[in-house]
């Protein structure tokens, strides 16, 4: 039986002290990050009894209400070289893809997951990664299906995950996603993203999706300290590396976001992502020509739709109308709330509401951004904006 992240960190901390006592507080801190709101003495009770139900019965001891200490053997022994399957390769191959994180690589993503799971029907990992496939395929930037029919499938293979393996965080934190975005119900999100963490505290993209709700509601102190977490877990990973740009960028640290983002690219420069958040920090300082020509490299690159959206309002800003108007009269790709941000951009306020409304209608993923997004500043004061951003769960009423 595999173990979860949690407790194979857990062993590995009794093993680097084989017969000493480690005390609870010593390993609550060693497993769990400092500031998280837990309930650290039960997760221990959890990854302990996980542990045992493993390596069985004889190998820790409980040293009541102090801690726990390994008493197994602790003869050196030459470590079995785990045998690598076709369906881990499968899944190996499912996970590149999906962090390459374009509409065309998100769809072969959910290829190989759904092949793996054809050759191993109860891999709970590969339903943990086809639910995160199905909840990005949701979202506005980064997807192609509608909201609504992506992350209630999103749910579905996540809960599937969870009833083959109960300690999957990455699907929680999937669940917490759909909570959010679909639901509207932050408040359980929240609680269900601390729950992914806290099943697995090594699991570096549950910290950045944690940290896209909590810029989404405004918190940026919190935010950036769950971003920075996911990126110290995933130092070379270009898709966190791109949302610490996005982070900023929504900030309004439009320096700070072209630096970093600079950098990530700097790594690869045909990473498509990472220049959208760079053209629109770009966009911000008033360098609007380097603004359009990151958003048509990217369009270049990606393909897809919001790319094409994204320049569409920039070319409306630097004053191309006719350009901008043509992209949301002949692209039928372009969403309704990439449409509101193309006439806000445009300065027609009463067309830019109007797509608001039916992007939340929708639950379009992007109406959740609301109260951070610079590039509805010129409507933000207008009583239809304030009614969304209220259903959405941004304000109360």
């Amino acid at each position: 039986m595999p173990l979860q992240n949690t407790p194979a960190r857990l062993l590995d901390t009794l093993l680097s002290r084989p017969g000493e006592l480690c005390t609870r507080e010593e390993l609550c801190a060693q497993l769990w990050p400092a500031g998280l709101h837990l309930d650290f003495e039960n997760n221990l009770n959890n990854a302990i009894a996980r542990l045992r139900t493993v390596l069985g019965n004889g190998y820790i001891e409980t040293v009541p209400r102090r801690g726990y200490r390994f008493i197994g053997s602790s003869r050196q022994e030459t470590p079995e070289i785990p045998r690598v399957t076709a369906v881990d390769q499968t899944l190996r191959k499912a996970r590149h893809f999906r962090d390459r994180i374009t509409v065309r690589d998100l769809w072969r993503s959910a290829e190989y997951f759904e092949q793996a799971l054809a050759g191993q029907p109860d891999r709970f990992d590969a339903y943990a990664g086809l639910a995160e496939v199905y909840m990005l395929l949701g979202d506005d930037v980064l997807g192609s299906l509608p909201a609504q029919t992506a992350l209630a499938r999103a749910r579905e293979l996540a809960r599937t995950a969870i009833a083959i393996e109960p300690h999957c965080g990455a699907a929680s934190a999937t669940l917490a996603m759909v909570a959010w975005r679909l639901d509207w119900d932050w408040t359980v999100a929240e609680e269900l993203f601390q729950q992914a963490i806290a099943l697995d505290p090594g699991n570096a993209p549950t910290f950045q999706y944690y940290s896209w709700l909590l810029q989404a509601c405004g918190r940026s102190a919190d935010a950036r300290e769950a971003m920075l977490s996911g990126l110290a877990l995933a130092p070379t990973s270009s898709f966190i590396s791109t949302n610490v740009g996005w982070m900023l960028y929504l900030d309004r640290q439009y320096g700070a976001a072209i630096e970093h983002l600079h950098e990530t690219l700097e790594l690869d420069e045909n990473y498509a992502l990472a220049h959208l958040p760079l053209g629109l920090s770009l966009q911000q300082t008033g360098r609007l020509n380097e603004a359009i020509r990151h958003f048509r490299f990217g369009w270049t690159l990606s393909g897809d739709a919001y790319y094409q959206a994204t320049l569409g309002q920039a070319l409306a800003q630097a004053g191309f109308h006719t350009q901008a108007s043509a992209i949301v009269a002949e692209s039928e790709q372009v969403s309704a709330y990439s449409r509101a941000v193309i006439y806000a951009s445009l300065g027609n306020e009463e067309q830019a509401l109007c797509h608001l409304e039916s992007a939340a209608a929708d639950h379009a993923t992007s109406v959740t951004y609301l109260a951070v997004d610079p590039l509805l500043d010129q409507v933000r004061e207008n009583s239809v904006y304030k009614a969304i951003a209220q259903r959405v769960g941004l304000t109360k009423g």
